[in-house]
């Protein structure tokens, strides 16, 4: 697309459409890598996701 938005959409539904294992869940963030804020979320929200998911694993959770 020639806007943001239809190319950002394009660009999750091509990782949602590579998903092979749909018990897994895929999460987007749309961000710019300069923006320390942002970038920052993502990966505090990533180290959630792999934490909660290795506690409950483990029952723990």
């Amino acid at each position: 697309g020639e806007n943001y938005d239809e190319a950002a959409k394009y660009i999750e539904t091509q990782f949602m459409a590579a998903n092979e294992n749909r018990e897994k869940s895929i999460y987007t963030h749309l961000t710019c890598a300069t923006d320390t804020q942002q970038v920052q979320f993502v990966l505090d929200s990533v180290l959630d996701t792999i934490l909660s998911s290795k506690l409950k694993g483990c029952g723990l959770y």
